[in-house]
């Protein structure tokens, strides 16, 4: 009994497993209609600038990767869900580690890895370093919906809601926002930008980024100074004005 029982428990995991495959290939199928509104927004991007050469940043199971329409798609993440598919390129490695061999400029980078204030602002700065004259960043989550969801560390969260974004019904934004403070403050002399406002969900595009100098991270003192919660209350009335808040039909 206990062979025959354990036998049809491997068969539910198996057939739940190959479900699960079934449905995200017809997810990430580039004529679905469910490429999610991230993908739709840089495949709009791509268009008006004409760019080919795309990276991304934190890729999960790839729903937006795989919606991207650009000639060479280049992903990073430690943890890589997805099969790769055409010209796909895919590094399972952190983005410090990537950044660090990569000799490559791209013409869109989408910011997308561990929603945590020292981890996004290194990978602003490496994206900067390694945009094209006349690319593009995007940086996700980047205001916070609740104070839940801008918890500072992720290692703080309950094993439930870890599951529950590993699974996609929880949007953990981290603290992002404290990285635009910092870059806001020392380069916005050095890019044009603006918070994209989409159904909630806010996004910060870079472009126009001077390309005659090279970023370079501030000192841990500097860093540090952003480390106060006190940035957090401040969001509490919306959207920082001099985060330039817009609609992306405005901008292209």
């Amino acid at each position: 009994m206990r062979i025959i029982l354990s036998i049809a428990s491997t068969g539910k995991a198996v057939l739940s497993k190959l479900v699960f495959l079934l449905l995200q290939k017809r997810v990430l199928n580039y004529s679905s209609p469910n490429v999610t509104g991230t993908a739709k927004r840089i495949n709009k991007i791509l268009k008006h600038t004409g760019g080919q050469n795309y990276l991304e940043i934190g890729v999960n199971y790839g729903f937006t990767f795989q919606g991207v329409k650009a000639f060479v798609k280049t992903g990073v993440d430690p943890n890589k869900k997805i099969i790769g598919l055409g010209r796909n390129i895919f590094h399972r490695m952190s983005s410090d580690s990537f950044f660090t061999k990569n000799k490559i400029s791209y013409d869109f980078i989408f910011i997308d890895g561990l929603h945590e204030y020292n981890q996004v602002l290194k990978d602003i700065i490496n994206s900067l370093n390694s945009l094209k004259l006349g690319g593009v960043i995007l940086i996700d989550d980047v205001f916070p919906a609740n104070l839940q969801q801008a918890a500072k560390k992720y290692s703080s969260l309950t094993e439930e809601e870890k599951k529950h974004i590993s699974e996609g019904r929880f949007s953990w934004q981290g603290d992002v926002y404290k990285a635009i403070f910092l870059i806001l403050e020392l380069f916005a002399n050095k890019f044009k930008y603006a918070t994209i406002c989409d159904d909630n969900h806010y996004q910060m595009m870079i472009w126009d980024v001077d390309k005659g100098n090279t970023f370079f991270l501030p000192s841990s003192e500097v860093i540090t100074r952003y480390e106060d919660d006190e940035y957090l209350t401040s969001l509490r009335n919306g959207i920082p004005k001099k985060w330039n808040s817009t609609y992306l039909d405005k901008l292209v």
